[in-house]
């Protein structure tokens, strides 16, 4: 159960967030991080794919992106956030996304390399 500071938080992220996306509200975006940064990093050090994705950006790189998937996501559709909770959903997809797109990138040039003997720097057919 939630206490009194707790439906105030909720309120108040909400609220924020709210701003950010209907009004474009960059100060109101950038307060909305502020608020749930914590959480995500969180869940960053949780997740089982954290080491590898840190290889390729920094702790912080990631966030920002889950972040502006999340942002992405909520400006293309119409999405209504009634609770934090289902904020928070979202958010936590955008940060498993930002890290897979990570562990992606991080993977390919040692796939092509495997796949094309002799490249160096560019695909010769």
């Amino acid at each position: 159960m939630r206490g009194d500071g707790d439906e105030t938080f909720e309120m108040y992220s909400l609220e924020l967030l709210r701003r950010a996306i209907a009004h474009g509200d960059q100060d109101a975006w950038a307060g909305f991080q502020q608020c749930l940064e914590e959480t995500i990093v969180t869940w960053l050090h949780e997740h089982p794919s954290r080491e590898a994705a840190c290889r390729g950006l920094c702790e912080k790189d990631l966030v920002v992106q889950a972040f502006e998937r999340f942002r992405q996501a909520a400006g293309q559709v119409e999405m209504a956030f009634e609770t934090l909770d289902r904020v928070l959903v979202y958010l936590r997809a955008s940060l498993h996304g930002a890290i897979l797109d990570i562990l992606r990138t991080l993977s390919r040039p040692k796939e092509v390399s495997r796949l094309v003997p002799g490249l160096a720097g560019e695909l010769r057919i």
